[in-house]
């Protein structure tokens, strides 16, 4: 569950059995920076991973591989944002977590990516990493969206807008982690 940086503890004392995630983090050590994001700082939030190089947060290939490198001297997971396959493979080289292989024009859209591009983004990344787990999303709007992303080959998807965008979120969450359950039972019978 990613959620904004100031709310991190609150999630985090508040819930269970969920992985709270910060959406940022800055590649600085401990000393300067004031207005950035210190990766000890998110530890003691509470958070247990970090999400890099949104698109809403894109970060250079030098910087997003510090990013890392910080993340995980603090023991931070990471999970990092790709737009393309292309991007994904090259991401991969930086030995992330989880790759999200998302094209950004699809995200909010309600238009989910088909299994031959989750197929294809999957090959992508285990082919230079078999170990990085593989989240294909973007425009996942329903339980029928979630199946169809798992069912295809990714190891896991996600939804922002469909969750935020739907009438009654609590049953789009449950729709959808129905959805997932269903489909991985289906993939590994």
């Amino acid at each position: 569950f990613t959620c904004p940086v100031v709310d991190i503890r609150r999630v985090k004392e508040n819930t269970k059995r969920i992985h709270v995630f910060a959406p940022h983090m800055d590649p600085i050590p401990v000393g300067r920076g004031l207005a950035d994001i210190l990766p000890e700082s998110l530890v003691a939030a509470g958070a247990e991973g970090v999400m890099l190089n949104h698109v809403e947060k894109p970060l250079d290939f030098e910087t997003l591989a510090a990013t890392i490198k910080r993340a995980e001297e603090v023991g931070l997971t990471t999970i990092v944002c790709a737009d393309s396959e292309e991007e994904a493979a090259k991401i991969a080289t930086l030995n992330p977590d989880i790759i999200v292989a998302e094209p950004s024009s699809l995200i909010g859209t309600g238009v989910s990516v088909g299994p031959e591009y989750v197929e294809a983004a999957t090959k992508c990344v285990k082919s230079v990493n078999e170990n990085i787990l593989v989240l294909t999303a973007a425009g996942i709007a329903n339980g029928t969206d979630v199946y169809n992303t798992i069912i295809a080959g990714a190891d896991a998807t996600g939804s922002s807008s469909g969750v935020a965008k739907a009438e009654d979120r609590a049953a789009m969450v449950d729709e959808m982690i129905a959805a997932v359950r269903k489909a991985w039972d289906e993939r590994h019978a």
